[in-house]
């Protein structure tokens, strides 16, 4: 039987085809494990942040002179975030002051009010000097609401946070922070991620973590 040239020859792969079989598309290679990049929609503050909780810390003072009296409310707003190896503060404090300008029995100015907004502040607590947090159960919880406390593994980890210049807090040590009864869930959750962060501390350093929860 005759054949043909075509017949008797190996075909011959197309020009180009070898390649692009040899070879995958060129692009750019999808990361893999820990160098995953963070969404394009999330920034790289919440790909770091493990989780956190909002607070919020309230006080007032008055003051009575001669002809005036004068109150003054201070509010903060905060934001506690557990992030790898620290622990982070944010918080933003809002003043009100009130005045009653001539306290008389002929009839005064009015009150007067004044608002002040300071800008956020941020402060960084390395994870080496926390001890660890816990939610306090107290009687009077149901009138109070919960509270987060966040104590120091050194007395003075918290010294820029609740000393003078920062929150002006009672104890140096302890960070008492109220959290809304409807975050009292997410308290608990993040007391228990601090004591799962401090506990993987190379150096031991979350052996007291496990704080009970605190009373009063």
């Amino acid at each position: 039987m005759a054949t043909s040239d075509d017949d008797a020859l190996p075909l011959r792969p197309q020009a180009g085809r070898a390649d692009a079989l040899a070879s995958p598309p060129a692009g750019p290679s999808s990361p893999s494990g820990d160098q995953a990049a963070a969404p394009p929609n999330q920034s790289p503050v919440e790909a770091a942040t493990i989780c956190a909780v909002p607070f919020t810390l309230k006080r007032s003072s008055d003051l009575w002179e001669a002809s005036s009296y004068t109150t003054k409310t201070e509010t903060v707003h905060g934001l506690l975030r557990l992030a790898p190896g620290r622990l982070v503060f944010q918080w933003r404090l809002a003043v009100r002051t009130q005045r009653l300008g001539d306290v008389s029995w002929l009839g005064g100015a009015g009150w007067t009010t004044k608002d002040e907004i300071d800008p956020v502040r941020q402060i960084a607590v390395p994870l080496d000097n926390v001890a660890g947090a816990a939610v306090s159960r107290s009687r009077w919880g149901f009138l109070r609401g919960p509270r987060l406390v966040v104590t120091a593994a050194d007395l003075v980890a918290f010294d820029e946070i609740a000393g003078g210049h920062g929150l002006k807090l009672k104890h140096p040590a302890k960070l008492v922070l109220r959290v809304k009864r409807a975050d009292r869930l997410l308290a608990e959750e993040f007391a228990a991620e601090l004591a799962l962060a401090l506990a993987r501390l190379p150096n031991g350093a979350g052996e007291s973590a496990g704080l009970a929860p605190w009373t009063d």
